[in-house]
């Protein structure tokens, strides 16, 4: 299974929330480790966060509305995986 580019790389911002209409980002471009906010689908409540270690990258799924903050260094990718999407 392979993973399908969707969008164009993005940067995360810490107050406000990006990827709310997406259910796969792809995460990375950062040089020390950082913290991801996961955002409800009202906008008005964090849902959890994730770690991502230095170098690290990942794919986060989402549900339609959640998504995501985080510091300016992480970029996010919308994906999907293989036809799924």
């Amino acid at each position: 299974m392979g993973i399908t580019v969707k969008g164009t790389s993005t940067a995360l911002a810490t107050g406000t929330t990006k990827f709310d209409d997406c259910t796969a980002v792809h995460l990375c471009g950062h040089t020390s480790a950082v913290t991801v906010t996961v955002r409800n689908e009202a906008d008005d409540a964090d849902v959890g966060t994730i770690k991502i270690p230095a170098n690290g990258q990942m794919v986060v799924n989402l549900f339609i509305g959640q998504g995501l903050r985080g510091p300016t260094t992480v970029s996010g990718t919308q994906v999907a995986a293989g036809d799924s999407i």
